[in-house]
């Protein structure tokens, strides 16, 4: 018998499927990338969130104050005002489940260092949720363009 064949089938074999763990392990490799630069957004997407936040509550004040007999109107800050819930439950939640675990000393390191999966789950929900309700607000704000809702100023007449 000759093993030369059988030998060089099984150096091409490994090296074929050596081939496809390496690809695999590159693309696990920028899959990795990609999710740790997103999951360090996520701080800088909750500041920002917490700006836009402030910006729906002066909103909604004077969209009450203005604008209580347009149907239209008291539809979309309905929805607005859902929105600002699910804004403050974000923010909420980070602070609560993240934020918190972000203090210094060793043993508060240690500790961080062995949430790190629970932390990368964590952020990657708060993270998404962010990006949802960006579109959803995005999404109403172009509702308000479609439907020329206008915003009537406190100094002037309401419509009846």
């Amino acid at each position: 018998l000759n093993t030369f064949p059988l030998a060089h089938l099984c150096v091409c074999v490994c090296a074929m499927a050596g081939s496809h763990v390496e690809s695999t392990v590159n693309w696990m490799g920028e899959l990795l990338v990609e999710e740790t630069k997103y999951l360090r957004a996520v701080k800088r997407k909750v500041e920002q969130l917490r700006e836009e936040l402030l910006w729906m509550h002066c909103f909604l004040r004077h969209a009450d104050a203005c604008q209580r007999d347009d149907a239209l109107m008291r539809m979309w800050v309905g929805q607005m005002r859902d929105y600002t819930y699910d804004a403050e439950d974000i923010i909420a939640k980070y602070l609560l489940q993240v934020g918190i675990h972000r203090r210094g000393g060793l043993m508060n390191r240690l500790r961080r260092f062995s949430r790190i999966l629970w932390n990368a789950t964590i952020l990657h929900k708060i993270g998404s949720d962010i990006d949802s309700l960006r579109d959803k607000i995005s999404s109403l704000t172009s509702r308000l363009q479609t439907y020329v809702i206008k915003i009537k100023g406190a100094d002037s007449p309401s419509s009846s």
